[in-house]
């Protein structure tokens, strides 16, 4: 039997190997690169040289002589300086020399509200509806404004603009505005309007007396009484009609005080149903009137453009304080009693208090922070002890506590704009309404 051939592979792999040497054995070295040359394009060279020497040769002329410059010795201290409002405090020296005063010797007259004009009073009662709740919005940043001052507009959730506003004793803020009252707690608003029973009529006054019921001027003739717990409006009138009051007061007798814009005060006596009226005839100092205040010791002083009436009602006198014996100016705007005691007045010619005694007087002007000098309007003083001053023109003055460094915040850049009456809430924050419309 014939034996299969058998391939070795290993036999392949040598006879390869032999093949690939015998290759390379053969085989010729590759032609070497030419010395100094390379696969680029060589520069050119040339030779350089310098050109001929050259000599520089200066020429010189006369200069003609020039008169002298004329010069003036300049200092800092003569350029007038004004202080540059960049909503900074800064250092505060107006408070003027404090002066003896005594009420006593103020010119007076006799007082006495049956002598007083007077007329019945008409009361028309109706049914309160209940109030239009919207979810109030923010508040606006609008151009003009210091910082941190934000003011309500209709974006708020407001049908128009605000002229009054007042806290009631649970901390709640009411807003007078065009025919409309509102009830602000933070989150809505609870709106009175001509649906409720409300006037069509721009709410100038709103106040808050002993038994809880809201009193409400406006721009036509009468006064409004809401009382929430009955539901029901009263409407007062007479043939003394009170006309865009601005201030509302319950003195210490139970009788009710209003301002009466260009005409006088109003008292009027609910239990008996009479109006009486004090103006110029009767010995008041001028018609037009802002604010009323009865202090702590049950003095009434009257506000006006002529100066300041003090009713006592148990002396049955009224004596009058004007320029002649006091005053820096003749109109003043408000009232307001501080912590200590002291009262201050709101007068054109600065802040001027009275001290607790009603002993001595003195001045707080702010002389160039003033704009177009249209004095003070109203003061408040915050829980901090800090005093807040209402000035013309949109602006308000912040008084630090130690009376040593001022502030001045603008709220408007609006003509005639004056911040009079002003309120701090929970939070601390201060609230001001002008009257001629707007609430910061």
């Amino acid at each position: 039997m014939k034996r299969p051939t058998t391939f070795k592979p290993f036999l392949g792999i040598y006879l390869l190997l032999f093949l690939i040497l015998a290759a390379c054995n053969g085989s010729k070295e590759a032609p070497t690169f030419p010395e100094l040359e390379s696969e680029f394009r060589q520069p050119l060279t040339k030779k350089f040289k310098f050109s001929n020497e050259d000599t520089i040769v200066w020429k010189t002329k006369e200069i003609t002589p020039f008169n002298r410059l004329p010069t003036k010795k300049f200092s800092w201290d003569n350029l007038e300086a004004k202080p540059i409002d960049i909503g900074l405090p800064i250092p505060y020296n107006g408070k003027g020399e404090e002066k003896p005063f005594s009420l006593e010797s103020l010119p007076s007259i006799p007082f006495s509200l049956d002598s007083l004009p007077k007329a019945t009073l008409t009361i028309k009662t109706k049914v309160l509806g209940d109030p239009e709740i919207v979810e109030a919005g923010p508040f606006s940043d609008l151009p003009g404004l210091s910082r941190g001052v934000a003011r309500a507009s209709l974006d708020m959730g407001l049908p128009t603009e605000i002229y009054s506003f007042l806290k009631d004793s649970n901390g709640m803020l009411w807003m007078g505005m065009q025919g409309q009252i509102a009830r602000y707690d933070s989150n809505n608003l609870e709106i009175y309007g001509l649906e409720q029973g409300i006037a069509s009529a721009t709410v100038t006054g709103l106040f808050i007396d002993s038994k809880g019921r809201l009193w409400v001027s406006n721009s036509l003739e009468g006064t409004t009484i809401l009382d929430f717990e009955a539901k029901l409006i009263y409407e007062l009138s007479s043939d003394l009609a009170n006309v865009n009051g601005n201030s509302i007061i319950e003195a210490t007798d139970g009788k009710f005080w209003l301002s009466n814009l260009r005409t006088g005060y109003d008292i009027i006596d609910l239990e008996e149903k009479l109006t009486f009226r004090i103006t110029p005839n009767e010995g008041l100092l001028g018609v037009f009137n802002v604010k009323l205040h009865q202090d702590k010791k049950g003095l009434i002083w009257l506000a006006s453009n002529g100066g300041v009436n003090i009713i006592d009602l148990e002396a049955g006198i009224n004596m009058q304080l004007t320029t002649e014996n006091g005053l820096p100016g003749p109109f003043t705007a408000s009232f307001y009693e501080d912590n200590q005691g002291r009262l201050w007045m709101a007068n054109q010619g600065g802040g001027i208090v009275l001290n607790t005694e009603r002993t001595s007087i003195s001045t707080y002007s702010f002389g160039s922070l003033f704009q177009k000098g249209n004095g003070i309007t109203g003061v408040f003083q915050d829980s901090s002890g800090n005093y807040w001053f209402g000035g013309g023109d949109g602006v308000v003055y912040l008084l630090d506590k130690n009376m040593e460094e001022i502030e001045k915040i603008n709220l408007s850049n609006r003509p005639s704009q004056a911040a009079i009456h002003f309120e701090e809430d929970a939070s601390g924050q201060i609230w001001t309404v002008m009257p001629q419309g707007g609430l910061y």
